[in-house]
């Protein structure tokens, strides 16, 4: 096992140079097809690799280790931090396509994205930091970094962003050419004629999708192994499954027999019920070889025979004395480390059965711990023995049912946070369930497409939840937001509104919304299966999100209309500037 996790350390810290420069081409690409912009690439890598040295440099502060899940964070920084340029650099060119102001348009980036920005870094941080309330040390350091990185990362985009594009001459024609892409008004013009006429078929696919879903998570099974993700391909690999078909698995186990009393393990009666418990557990095909301090008497047995191999066999009662002499004694032993103090205590009262278990799942563990406790409680009377089944194999599975217990509350405890932020911007309790059973809707649909392609429910798999839904309401808090300023200007008129919201957040929403797709995808290249699974998994997740919250989510606020857009709605907590506030703070910076 230290040779297995030293090795896997060594490909985690390959695969997080390789993923980091992925990422960061991927997006230069994206952003340069969008924007036509040489700067808008450097302002945007600049800023997520001062984000990606501070995420590396607070593992460094912390004192934490680079495992498989830190390990993809200055990836998914850079994807997060890229999201957060796409939409402010939007929302520039489109303010400054209207008034051809630089100073205004750059102020209004602040005023009208600033607090929608601060409310999605907020919920993507809540998304990761979740996973601090599992109690798992490589979980508790990995939320505890990307929260806090998150957060820094907002703060960077947010002051660069502005202050690097006003030191510069303001954007051409051809950096704004991308809000007049004949697809991209295609695409706009598309959704709203399905907001508009399409609703109840929206509604309608929405159900059979659910359905569907419910189905397909009915057939997730919760299981793992102990080392599931190591690549199928790598020499570690085929090692380790050389070793379980010739010697019966690597992973360990061990059980112990404790007799309560002093020397009780060299009681005939003891021995030979060991020897028994040894031989009938070696029919359960998943585990090697049991090992024990009967194999060294039968060994001193056979040594007191000149080496006869029909003498291999435990010594009967004239014959243990003389036999049990020529063990050496664990007191006046000069070697502490002995092969005798391997299996037994210094009092000769506790025995040790050592084991090695195959690389099965745990449900097949479960059973295999069934099959040893019947056989163990057999033999060895409660009264009279003490018995324990342990070894890094039972911790795992018990551990992993524990983390996927905890991995659910952590995910239950996002959504909760996130529907209380998202509440103090919107001040509208139906707008916020409106809003989050948008965003639940793709969570349910991975989940049902992880049930119809048998993939395992598992702690490598059941992480993508939380984060999937602090990304995916970043996209529903900016439209959202945009919403409410043209309710204003419209004099309450919410099918206008909401109508003109999906035009100027939808070129955003969908930028961003391929950034993300594609970054995430970058990490199906891992060689480690949990990676890929967050890789596809995420992906597709965010990919059905920014479907849901173009079509699905504008759907259902025109389908409850004023029962969802009420007063409340009007005066958040977090309050935005209106058109009036803009204009007289923006007069004020120009002076």
């Amino acid at each position: 096992m230290p040779y297995i996790r030293t090795s896997i350390s060594n490909m985690v810290q390959q695969e997080l140079k390789i993923f980091m420069i992925l990422a960061l081409v991927i997006a230069s690409l994206i952003l340069l097809f969008f924007f036509r912009s040489l700067k808008a690439i450097a302002f945007s890598v600049m800023i997520v690799v001062v984000g990606v040295v501070w995420t590396l440099g607070s593992l460094v502060l912390f004192g934490y280790d680079i495992t498989i899940l830190s390990g993809i964070l200055p990836p998914v920084l850079i994807i997060i931090g890229i999201e957060n340029c796409i939409y402010l650099i939007t929302k520039y060119h489109s303010e400054y396509a209207l008034h051809q102001n630089q100073a205004k348009a750059l102020t209004r980036v602040v005023q009208k994205v600033g607090y929608a920005t601060l409310l999605t870094n907020l919920t993507t941080a809540v998304g990761f930091g979740s996973f601090m309330i599992t109690g798992n040390s490589i979980l508790v350091q990995f939320g505890v970094v990307a929260f806090i990185n998150i957060i820094l990362m907002f703060v960077f985009t947010l002051v660069l962003i502005p202050t690097l594009y006003s030191l510069y001459e303001p954007p051409k024609d051809r950096h704004i050419k991308h809000l007049q892409f004949n697809w991209m008004a295609g695409i706009t013009r598309a959704i709203a004629s399905v907001i508009q006429f399409r609703r109840k078929l929206v509604l309608v696919v929405v159900v059979v999708l659910l359905l569907a879903s419910g189905f397909g998570i009915s057939l997730i099974e919760n299981k793992g192994s102990m080392v599931d993700d190591i690549p199928k391909g790598e020499k570690l690999y085929t090692d380790m499954m050389f070793f379980e078909e010739n010697m019966g698995g690597v992973l360990p186990m061990e059980v112990t027999i404790d007799t309560h009393k002093k020397k009780g393990i060299f009681n005939l009666r003891t021995l030979q019920k060991i020897d028994k418990f040894q031989q009938d557990i070696r029919s359960i095909p998943s585990i090697s070889k049991p090992l024990s301090v009967v194999e060294i008497v039968k060994f001193a047995k056979q040594a007191f025979y000149n080496g006869r191999s029909d003498m291999y066999s435990l010594p009967n009662e004239n014959e243990k004395n003389f036999i049990l002499n020529y063990l050496p004694d664990i007191d006046k032993s000069k070697d502490k480390n002995g092969i005798l103090t391997s299996f037994i205590d210094t009092n000769y009262q506790v025995a040790r059965i050592s084991l090695r278990l195959k690389n099965i799942y745990t449900p097949e563990i479960r059973e295999v711990k069934q099959q040893i406790r019947t056989e163990l409680d057999s033999l060895f009377p409660a009264d009279k023995f003490t018995t324990v089944i342990t070894g890094s194999t039972m911790v795992f599975e018990k551990g992993s049912n524990y983390l996927v217990t905890n991995l659910i509350y952590s995910l239950l405890l996002a959504v909760l946070i996130i529907g209380v932020l998202m509440f103090l911007l919107f001040n509208n309790f139906q707008m916020v369930l409106i809003s989050m059973a948008s965003n639940l809707i793709p969570l349910t649909v991975t989940a049902g497409l992880m049930g119809f392609l048998g993939i395992d429910l598992k702690p490598s798999t059941i992480i993508i939840y939380s984060i999937a839904l602090g990304i995916s309401v970043d996209a529903a808090i900016h439209l959202l937001s945009r919403y409410r300023q043209q309710l204003k200007a419209t004099d309450w008129q919410v099918k206008e509104s909401i109508l003109a919201a999906v035009k100027e957040t939808s070129n955003g929403m969908i930028y961003s919304g391929i950034v993300l797709v594609l970054g995430f995808l970058v990490f199906i290249l891992s060689r480690f299966g949990g990676t890929q699974s967050l890789g596809y998994l995420i992906g597709f997740t965010l990919l059905i999100a920014m479907f849901c919250n173009l079509i699905i989510l504008p759907s259902l606020i025109l389908y409850f209309d004023k029962r969802a857009t009420t007063k409340s709605f009007r005066k958040p907590v977090f309050e935005i500037l209106d058109d009036e506030d803009e204009e007289a703070e923006t007069e004020d910076i120009e002076k």
